[in-house]
């Protein structure tokens, strides 16, 4: 992330420092067209390298903040962290939810395919031996 923004920083410097172009209006300023070109494609390399990475997750509910020391945050904070709490659990509730009806939708899918294949393989070696008499 700090890569992509520094590129991107550079790329506002070379605007910024741009000289003004000398004809149409005065929002129009020369530039290295091959530098800013070169400057885009790094950050379109380091923004989809960052895309691809896998997001890193605590090994540990103790690395979370919340899980170890909820005092850190008071009254206000505490009821806040109980309230999250809550809210994800809905949402682990709902994705399992989604998850097996997903999977069930699967089942029924390949059980259909595996049904239309059984068939298919049962026309052709009707087929077959209906051609060898």
């Amino acid at each position: 992330m700090e890569e992509a923004l520094a590129l991107i920083n550079a790329i506002s410097e070379i605007l910024k420092e741009a000289k003004p172009a000398s004809f149409g209006k005065k929002h129009k300023v020369t530039v290295n067209r091959d530098e800013l070109l070169n400057m885009l494609d790094k950050l379109k390399l380091v923004v989809t390298i960052q895309a691809d990475s896998p997001i890193s997750m605590p090994q540990n509910k103790g690395e979370i903040v919340g899980e170890t020391h909820p005092e850190l945050f008071g009254l206000e904070g505490e009821a806040l962290l109980r309230q999250a709490k809550v809210e994800a659990d809905k949402i682990k509730e709902g994705a399992d939810k989604y998850a097996e009806s997903v999977f069930n939708n699967m089942l029924i899918t390949l059980s259909k395919a595996a049904t239309a294949i059984k068939n298919g393989k049962e026309r052709i070696n009707k087929y077959k031996s209906g051609v060898e008499n």
